[in-house]
Order: structure tokens, then sequence, then C-alpha cells
């Protein structure tokens, strides 16, 4: 998926990419739309390019070997239960053809039952199987207690001739960004090691899912045919010499980079600013009376 990481390589040369966000279509997200300056509105779009997204995730999966066609949903699309509940970070070229994606489930009532790591192919090992609930609870008690939010990171997938850009690095960066912007994140994720993914993870900032200090052993996945890790992430740590990047890209996401929601959670949301701040100007103004 990604190819091997040597520094932080420039932009696809030539190229004119533009970032879209696509706000979980069945979760509220009225506290963290503020957050963004360019938000809109439109069902019908972003039905489209979460449409869009799956197929791209199913065209390059499918040439990859991970999956097979029967995966696939009859229009070409891998759809995965969670999309729908899911932030996209998408990024399109200027055919407005989609290059990268990558996906951020918020786990708002997490336990391990709830995670997608309870469905992987570790969770039915007789030997690994309770390492796993252990590591795994461990990190929704890390989010928890230092009170961030708990996410899986995942649906990653760069397009085959973007893999020798930089454009594999910031994408994996900006959940980091998101991560970050939303409150914080905790957050694991299953990782392939085809085409050094899980290594490259690791090298921005990601570990290996621990219990009692030990990691958890790569495994098969019968389901994508591939030898997996499973990883864990901190968003306020990662690789101190991506730092910087990161920084500029929640800049850049929180002032520039189009959130698009499936609701009308904006106009719901500003209203519910603009009373905040009438109510505060009008207390004010008693007090000083």
């Amino acid at each position: 998926m990604f190819a091997p990481l040597h520094g932080l390589p420039v932009e696809l040369p030539g190229s004119h990419l533009r970032r879209v966000l696509l706000a979980p279509a069945t979760q509220t997200t009225q506290t963290a739309l503020p957050h963004f300056a360019r938000t809109a509105h439109s069902s019908s779009r972003h039905r489209k390019l979460l449409s869009t997204l799956q197929r791209f995730r199913g065209s390059n999966y499918l040439a990859d070997g991970a999956i097979q066609p029967h995966d696939l949903s009859p229009d070409g699309r891998h759809i995965e239960r969670i999309d729908l509940d899911s932030w996209h970070f998408l990024t399109m070229d200027g055919d407005d053809q989609i290059v990268s994606c990558a996906r951020y489930h918020e786990n708002y009532n997490p336990s391990f039952e709830s995670t997608v790591a309870a469905t992987c192919a570790l969770a039915h090992h007789p030997l690994w199987q309770a390492s796993l609930r252990s590591a795994v609870s461990g990190a929704i008690h890390s989010a928890r207690s230092r009170k961030m939010r708990f996410a899986e990171l995942g649906g990653w997938c760069v397009s085959k001739h973007c893999r020798n850009s930089s454009q594999a690095i910031r994408t994996v960066l900006s959940m980091y960004a998101l991560g970050e912007i939303l409150g914080g994140t905790v957050g694991i994720s299953t990782a392939t090691t085809r085409h050094a993914s899980s290594a490259i993870l690791q090298k921005l900032g990601g570990s290996r899912l621990e219990d009692g200090g030990q990691p958890l052993p790569t495994y098969i996945e019968p389901k994508y045919r591939c030898e997996m890790e499973l990883l864990q992430f901190d968003t306020s740590k990662p690789a101190s010499r991506y730092a910087e990047t990161i920084s500029g890209l929640s800049g850049a996401m929180r002032t520039s980079v189009e959130v698009l929601t499936a609701s009308s959670q904006i106009s719901v949301s500003r209203s519910l600013i603009s009373l905040s701040n009438a109510v505060g100007t009008r207390q004010a103004a008693l007090l000083a009376s």
C-alpha cells in the first residue's frame, strides 16, 4: 500500500491536489464542526464521494490481491460496516480522481467487543485471544483516563502512481492532525506488512500493540490473505521529526480543507454557537449594569 519511507518527499510534480474531509453520516458531529472553517452540507454529494472512495478502495485492493471480486458490491465498492459512522479524509487530483484516502472511526462507548480488532484472526487464536482483549482494553482505558478519544484508524489506500510520493505519508499524518483537532486520540489499527505498510506507520509514530510489555504477534488474516500487525497510536506523540508537518496539516485542515456533512448539522451547530454568544453577551451586559 505504501512505498518505502525515505524522509518526506515532495508533493506530486505538476499536480493540483485538494483535500476533502467527509464527516460521519450517521453520527452527530455538532461539537466537532466549529473546529473547521470550511463546512458544507450535501447529502447527495456526501453519498457520491463515499461511494467513489469505496470503489477506489475496491479497485486498488483487488489489484493488490488483498481481496477477491466476491468481496465487492455489484458496482465494485469495498464496503465496510463502519464507513457510514466514520470520518474519511480524501485527496483528489485535478481531474477529481481520488489518489488517497484514510478512515477515522471514533468509538463513543468503546469496549473490546465493539472494536474491529475483536473480529480479526488473532481474536480467535487460542493462545493470543486473551492478550488481544487485554491490550485493546488497555488502550481504551488509556484514552478514558486521559480524557482522549478512542478511535480505530483504517481504510488506508493510496493509488499506485502515488506510492513513491509524499502522499502516502501525508495521508497518515493527516489522521494524526484530525485526531488532535477532535480532542486528542488514542487509536488502534490493523496494518498489513505488504509494501512495508506496517513498518512505515511505526516510523511515523505508531507502535506494536502490547499486552504487559509484550508485542502481539504478526498474524495471517484470511479475509485479506496477507500478514497483518496490530498497531497503537497516540496523536499527541507522533515521531518527533514529523511534529511540525502535522502542525501544518492541522492548520490547513482547520482553515482550508472542505468538511462535508450528510445532514443539516452545520446550521444547527452555528445556531447553537450564535445562541451561546448572544446569551454570553446578554449576561455580560447584566453584570455590567
